[in-house]
């Protein structure tokens, strides 16, 4: 008889903002051949004789910027989602495991594991798929439970950018920003990849993504990142039923290799010629707020723009442990899990959501 557990993944952050719990974070990150798609060696010469020597200082001093005195936001916000979950389903196990870190996949499992589960329901809290992130998660995912005697089958989710849960959750979350502030656009700002990542998916307009629109994802791009994200970012303004201009860019980038355009700190310089003076920025390939969200979108890009323009930029929050995302959370799992487990959270759902209109 199959006992169904629930396994949410994510990317994972570093234990303290210390030098050397980054320096290990970065270098389990950074030698990850899905981040940095170079042949072994070459992957070594760059992360240990030129990243690890000067960066772990830099990111030291920004995760200091975002540290509270209850640790890291990324964490506390999973905590809280993972405290939810499992009130609306307490029959269920489920567990979070964190790509990079200490809070990993092998813990999550060996978790699930104790609790006799032998079938897990997959779900990686990235909106887009990208290889180096969905992909380096369901990767490290396999060859953990291929240490099992008795491997427990899987059934993984592998993107949810259109889903129509996601954009209500996120959107309401925007609604609040627009009314009470005056905003001249509104930008939606992925995390950057490279465009051979894309090429190497199968996208058949990589080599000409940097000149061309993407077109919505189908077939033959189904796994295109950047065709995900643009259409997350027509789903949301779609959603959020305003005439205010919309932008789209790519932030975090590394390195001099050719990635998905536009560039965010490059981008600032064009939106100043079209005018913009208040900025609204929303991050919808994360699910949690972050280093990329809270140190280098709230505090550098903020002070970038300001200087240049004198204007302002108003960050909105991602859906974090928002009840509406937990309460969509919830939804999934339930439809997920075997009948003989269902929990019925609608009729919880439908009065939390009503409360919140």
């Amino acid at each position: 008889m199959l006992k169904t557990g629930v396994l949410l993944l994510n990317l994972g952050t570093t234990q303290s903002p210390s030098y050397w719990h980054v320096f290990r974070f970065l270098r389990e990150f950074l030698t990850d051949g899905r981040v940095i798609d170079l042949p072994f060696f070459i992957r070594s010469l760059l992360v240990y004789g030129l990243i690890l020597p000067f960066r772990p200082f830099k990111v030291m001093h920004a995760y200091k910027t975002i540290w509270t005195k209850n640790g890291s936001p990324f964490v506390i916000y999973h905590q809280s989602l993972l405290k939810q979950l499992r009130s609306l389903s307490p029959q269920t196990p489920i567990e979070l495991g964190m790509r990079y870190g200490d809070l990993s996949i092998k813990k999550a499992l060996d978790n699930l594991k104790k609790q006799g589960c032998n079938h897990l329901i997959v779900l990686p809290l990235f909106p887009q798929y990208a290889t180096a992130s969905t992909g380096s998660a369901i990767a490290k995912l396999y060859t953990e439970i291929a240490q099992w005697w008795d491997p427990p089958t899987v059934d993984i989710t592998l993107d949810f950018f259109d889903d129509e849960d996601f954009i209500d959750a996120q959107s309401n979350l925007i609604k609040p920003l627009l009314q009470n502030n005056p905003i001249d656009a509104i930008i939606y700002s992925f995390h950057g990849v490279p465009v051979r990542h894309l090429q190497k998916s199968g996208c058949p307009n990589a080599l000409n993504c940097q000149i061309s629109a993407c077109s919505i994802p189908d077939k033959s791009s189904r796994l295109c990142y950047k065709a995900q994200c643009k259409e997350t970012a027509r789903l949301l303004h779609q959603a959020l039923n305003t005439d205010i201009p919309k932008e789209v860019a790519f932030q975090s980038r590394l390195g001099s290799i050719p990635w998905i355009k536009p560039y965010l700190d490059e981008a600032l310089y064009e939106w100043h010629k079209l005018g913009y003076k208040n900025l609204l920025i929303v991050c919808p390939s994360f699910t949690v707020d972050c280093l990329e969200t809270l140190e280098e979108i709230q505090l550098r890009f903020k002070e970038d723009w300001e200087s240049l323009t004198g204007g302002t930029v108003i960050t909105a929050p991602c859906v974090n442990d928002d009840r509406r995302w937990v309460m969509a959370l919830g939804r999934w799992i339930n439809q997920k899990l075997s009948p003989q487990l269902l929990v019925n959270v609608e009729s919880q759902e439908h009065s939390e959501i009503v409360s919140l209109q």
